[in-house]
């Protein structure tokens, strides 16, 4: 009867009174004084209000008609199989017409109940009907992602590394997306092209990304990342440069596409009457099923060969009745670092071959050094592309000629030589 007062009297009643003396005399339990008489509330609420609900994305909208006397309103709600009847929450008190209940999920059924109120908490009208409302989930949200791959780059000091990033949408995405970098150490910069892109909805568009990496980065590993931004949203993809010392300095190559100026019996000093070395494309030659001459090069389509014609045999171009050679234009070597002859080769011979034919390549500037010599031998060896390399560091800050010579010089013999690809490296 206290919590239904509303003046702190009881004994002049109080708004449900009869209502409660009567639930408590069911059970024999009701007082006789004071008497039960209802009174109070006077101008308070009486009607129900009528409630309207409506579903929302993760919400329920409530809505309600006004009823006269009240000063607010309490929204309550119940879940479960018994609707409204049972478990009622109150969720809310509003002194307007409307309530948004966000505590909710979606695909779930909710039910509601508005009770009109008076200024006292003892004054109340009628509850509303009941109104379900099941909240949806609402649209996706559309959306992207950013990935690069190679996501790990190893590149030089002063070189560049390259990666491919593909921006891709999700949920119909499809406007435009910046791209750059974020994190990375002074010194590395990166360059998109496109630098910006728009994928279509639920597809890809992609961007070529280039590391350029400064002479002064410092020899490590740095963690930074690609990002791509469209408007608020911003997505990144984790990148991992291992930036290394510089990488060897080409000093000179040739691949013998062009003329560099190369000289034949430069020293006036050459016997051999056929097999001659020159520059050009050479046609390939067989012997007892083996190739002593090949028609295909290391790179490109010429190289430098004894005698590069096939003719009707084997042994027509072949090196015969002593030695062929043939010198290179003069190179100007740095004064530093480690320099590095390389080249590819093949020396190929019939089994009437012998250790006086050869394949031999000088070094020539303050002195002389033979860096490289294959011999023959009495076997049958066919032509196959091989590598070798020497360091020729003791030249250094000189300019030299690098001579190529090869004979025939015992018994005639079946003898072919070439030579591709010859490069001089500063590391």
């Amino acid at each position: 009867l206290t919590a239904d007062d509303d003046n702190g009297n009881l004994n002049d009643g109080t708004p449900h009174m009869t209502a409660i003396f009567n639930a408590f005399n069911r059970h024999g339990i009701a007082c006789a004084a004071p008497a039960a008489v209802n009174s109070g509330c006077s101008g308070g609420p009486t009607a129900a209000s009528t409630l309207t609900g409506t579903a929302g994305t993760f919400q329920s909208s409530l809505s309600w008609t006004s009823v006269a006397g009240a000063t607010r309103y309490w929204v309550f709600r119940t879940e479960g199989h018994a609707g409204c009847n049972f478990g009622k929450t109150k969720i809310g008190e509003t002194t307007g017409l409307s309530f948004t209940d966000t505590q909710v999920a979606a695909g779930r059924n909710y039910f509601y109940n508005v009770v009109p109120a008076g200024a006292s908490n003892g004054c109340f009208g009628r509850a509303s009907n009941c109104a379900t409302v099941t909240p949806t989930v609402g649209a996706p949200t559309p959306d992207f992602s950013v990935s690069c791959s190679p996501s790990s780059l190893s590149v030089a000091q002063g070189g560049n590394g390259a990666s491919t990033c593909t921006v891709s949408s999700t949920n119909g995405f499809n406007s435009a997306v910046a791209l750059s970098c974020s994190g990375q150490p002074a010194g590395v910069t990166c360059g998109f092209a496109p630098s910006s892109v728009t994928p279509p909805a639920n597809g890809s568009a992609n961007s070529a990304l280039t590391v350029s990496v400064a002479g002064t980065v410092t020899p490590g590993t740095y963690n930074f990342n690609a990002q791509g931004v469209s408007g608020a949203t911003t997505r990144t993809s984790p990148i991992s440069l291992t930036v290394t010392g510089p990488g060897p300095v080409t000093v000179f190559f040739d691949n013998f596409e062009t003329n560099l100026g190369w000289t034949r019996n430069a020293g006036a000093t050459d016997t051999a009457t056929t097999g001659l070395w020159e520059r050009g494309d050479p046609e390939q030659t067989t012997d007892g099923g083996g190739a002593r001459q090949l028609g295909t090069t290391v790179s490109g389509i010429n190289d430098l060969v004894t005698g590069r014609l096939a003719g009707a045999s084997a042994g027509v171009h072949d090196i015969d009745g002593g030695t062929t050679s043939i010198r290179s234009p003069a190179i100007t070597l740095p004064a530093t670092g480690t320099l590095t002859l390389s080249f590819s080769y093949y020396l190929a011979h019939g089994t009437n071959s012998s250790s006086a034919d050869f394949l031999r390549v000088q070094v020539v500037g303050a002195t002389t050094t033979q860096v490289f010599q294959e011999l023959g031998a009495a076997n049958d060896d066919d032509a196959v592309w091989a590598t070798f390399s020497a360091n020729i560091s003791a030249f250094a800050g000189q300019t030299v000629r690098i001579l190529i010579s090869a004979a025939d010089a015992s018994t005639a013999s079946l003898v072919e030589a070439a030579v591709d690809d010859v490069r001089i490296t500063q590391q």
